[in-house]
């Protein structure tokens, strides 16, 4: 089986060579005359960020308009109701930006809150900016016709039409920088001030940007330069030029402190301990500006109450759930770290540190930060975080470095070295580690459409030689109709990664408890076409599939899957999903869904059937419902789920969410009912003061939790936070802890 794989390996890497060799062939001659440019003008004189466009200096500064249409069309100018004009104008400190967005119709705003999703469903104008001109890392700027300030920073990534937008970006980056709206019955008109010091660049002459803007009523996209429709608007490969007609001498950036205090109550009624505890506890942050493109991160004693909780799921696999890292520690610059490997397997999850398996919090003591980039080819991260020692556990020193390295435009080199410690009582046990390396080649297409990598990496424990390997390769294809994506991965036996994510590697045998490591090979294909009707009703049909299999490496198959599926996508942003499935799954063990015996090891065969259906997402009314039917196993499921969302545009949103499983299996393995219910309840009494409540009821975890925010957001980086926090059991219907958090940090610039 091992020599099978490695011709396998060897015939990619070939198709790999020969695919790249003809596209840098073909790119030679990229069709280019709609590459735009533009030419800012410096300005002594003060604007005032009101959106109003009063001041003098705006009459006599160029245009750059004839803004193109990314979606639904990607070959066409915008119409003429849906015109942008944009200017741009900067100083010593700040680069303004003035644009007019022309409409024949209201302007729709779903929500006043910076970080929330449904602010990119709503009317939008924003900037991307790449001031190292690399197409590796860049910088969003959007508001909405009411003013809310949104930004975000991109990574080394093409984000797809498939994409989903709020994941492709780092929404927990905040600077300080203003917008201001004025909205009139045919416009809506914008002012955008960005301070030079918030932003990473070198004192050249010539960085990457673009001006997009989304249109709630038509569902449409549209972009100063040129974006294909298969990627959406921010994509970094397809910028257009910000020439500065002079050496820039603006302000460099410093850095800034921001200090926090917290007062916390809690209760947990599962200790057997009745005493309330009340901890008051401090803290800083700190941001440094080592040089232009790179920032060191220091973080005492951080506390991250405030963030927001999971959202729970039903789990019916055999592996744990990755959820997203919600810490603003670990987000920035993240994806230098996390690029690595291939989805879901990833030899660095930044939630290993200062989370056990469960979510629940092992404070961090300190933490450093080095990255950034320190030319436009070459990014760098180091990271070095010590969690607390307690009764249970010792302290764990970690520390973790990534380097991203560009050569011959679209080639990429990249490698990291993680080093995880164990400490007790201020002591490192030298005995006591776990260490991962790996090294791996990338390439990008100039025009983004194919995209290839190989990689391989090791780790190091003690007592623990030989099949410590990890490997990945893969290649992808996508432009307007054809998307193409297949990778192979694979870990040996021995190969122990303690800050990575590997499912499928740990197996449990339910009958005796034990969990037992067995390496794999991993094997994923999709392909899919889509196709653009001329229409005024459709957008897009989308067929597509997908295969994945896995087998261990002594030649059990344990994972199988035939996926078809379709997608309709009404202009009105309605759509419609089909999949139905064939699955061959293997337990390698028993391993138990209901309260029966666990089902044997073995194969099993089955198939299923799903289909989902959500309505127009800019109305005050959402609706999102699914089914599911078909085997399970040995037996059969269904399911069910129906999301409710209400708007009081853009004050409130209200939404139910709700998950309903019926597992029935043949006696005596059991059958089971799990019901998950998640509700919203976000209110937006101003673009500063916010009000979110989650309730969910989970049956499968036992638990029903309350979680409750207020926050005041003095300024875009400064906030005051009230947290109170609730959880109960389901079965017996008993309180398991409940804390209320009081929490205040300021920014502080130097």
């Amino acid at each position: 089986m091992k020599q099978s794989i490695n011709k396998d390996l060897l015939g990619i890497f070939l198709l790999i060579l020969l695919i790249v060799q003809n596209s840098i062939s073909q790119e030679k001659n990229v069709h280019s005359k709609n590459i735009k440019k533009y030419s800012p003008t410096y300005i002594n004189s003060s604007i005032r960020i009101d959106g109003e466009l009063t001041e003098n200096i705006w009459s006599e500064i160029p245009k750059a308009k004839d803004f193109w249409m990314n979606f639904p069309r990607g070959d066409k100018l915008s119409n003429e109701f849906i015109q942008t004009e944009v200017q741009i104008a900067y100083d010593n400190t700040k680069i303004y930006i003035a644009a007019t967005c022309y409409t024949n119709r209201p302007s729709t705003v779903l929500t006043l809150k910076r970080d929330n999703p449904l602010f990119w469903n709503g009317d939008v104008f924003g900037v991307v900016l790449d001031p190292l001109n690399a197409k590796n890392s860049g910088y969003i700027f959007a508001t909405n016709p009411k003013s809310v300030e949104v930004d975000a920073t991109l990574g080394n990534q093409n984000i797809t039409r498939e994409t989903s937008l709020f994941n492709a970006v780092n929404n927990s980056w905040n600077s300080q920088w203003q917008a201001g709206v004025q909205v009139y019955e045919d416009k809506w008109t914008v002012e955008i001030a960005i301070p030079f010091r918030v932003l990473r660049y070198a004192n050249k002459g010539d960085w990457g940007i673009n001006f997009f803007r989304r249109d709630a009523t038509t569902n449409s996209y549209h972009t100063w330069s040129p974006v294909p429709i298969e990627y959406q608007e921010m994509n970094l490969d397809n910028l257009g030029h910000l020439k500065w007609p002079s050496v820039l001498n603006a302000k460099k950036r410093i850095g800034a402190i921001s200090p926090y205090m917290l007062g916390e109550y809690s209760k947990d009624f599962t200790s057997g301990n009745s005493k309330s505890n009340l901890t008051i506890k401090a803290g800083i942050d700190a941001k440094i500006a080592i040089t232009p493109g790179l920032d060191l991160d220091i973080t005492v004693n951080p506390d991250f109450s405030q963030v927001e909780v999971d959202q729970q799921v039903t789990n019916l696999s055999t592996v744990n759930i990755r959820f997203p890292e919600q810490r603003l520690f670990f987000q920035e610059n993240s994806d230098l770290f996390e690029i690595f490997g291939i989805p879901p397997m990833r030899p660095f999850y930044s939630r290993t540190i200062g989370l056990d398996e469960n979510g629940n919090t092992i404070p961090i003591l300190f933490g450093v930060r080095l990255s950034g980039a320190i030319n436009k080819d070459f990014r760098v991260g180091l990271m070095n975080v010590l969690t607390d020692q307690s009764a249970e556990i010792n302290g764990v020193n970690y520390t973790s470095f990534a380097t991203h390295h560009r050569l011959l435009g679209k080639v990429f080199i990249k490698g990291y070295f993680h080093n995880l410690q164990d400490v007790k009582d201020g002591k490192i046990q030298k005995d006591d580690f776990n260490r991962t390396g790996g090294l791996e080649v990338a390439y990008r297409s100039n025009n983004g459409k194919w995209r290839s990598s190989l990689g391989y990496g090791l780790s190091d424990s003690p007592d623990v030689k030989g099949k410590n390997g990890f490997y990945k390769t893969e290649l992808g294809y996508n432009d307007r109709n054809i998307s193409f994506f297949s990778n192979v991965a694979g870990v040996g036996n021995n190969y122990i990664n303690e800050i990575g994510f590997i499912p499928r590697m740990f197996h449990r045998d339910a009958l005796n408890d034990t969990i037992f490591r067995k390496g794999f090979d991993h094997f994923f294909t999709r392909a899919g076409y889509t196709f653009y009707p001329e229409g005024k009703k459709i957008n897009s049909h989308r067929l597509g599939i997908r295969n994945i299999y896995s087998i261990t490496r002594d030649g059990v198959m344990f994972r199988s899957e035939w996926i078809p599926n379709y997608i309709l996508k009404w202009k009105n942003s309605s759509e419609f999903n089909f999949s139905y499935s064939f699955l061959r799954p293997r337990l390698l063990y028993p391993f138990a869904f209901t309260e029966g015996e666990p089902l044997p090891a073995g194969t099993y065969n089955y198939n299923t059937a799903a289909l989902f259906y959500s309505t127009d997402n800019r109305k005050k009314i959402i609706l999102e419902t699914g089914i599911q039917f078909g085997g399970f196993y040995n037996g059969k499921r269904g399911q069910a789920t129906l999301n409710i969302e209400y708007r009081l545009q853009p004050w409130g949103i209200f939404s139910v969410n709700t998950e309903y499983n019926d597992i029935r299996l043949p006696e005596p393995y059991g059958k089971t009912e799990l019901v998950l219910v998640g509700s919203k309840f976000e209110l937006n009494f101003s673009k500063s003061w916010f009000w979110t409540t989650f309730l969910q009821y989970n049956t499968q975890q036992d638990n029903f939790n309350i979680n409750s925010r207020i926050q005041w957001q003095i300024n875009s980086l400064s906030n005051l936070f009230i947290v109170y926090t609730n959880n109960y059991a389901i079965e017996n219907w008993g309180e398991k802890n409940r804390a209320l958090v009081i929490k205040l940090n300021y920014w502080l610039d130097i």
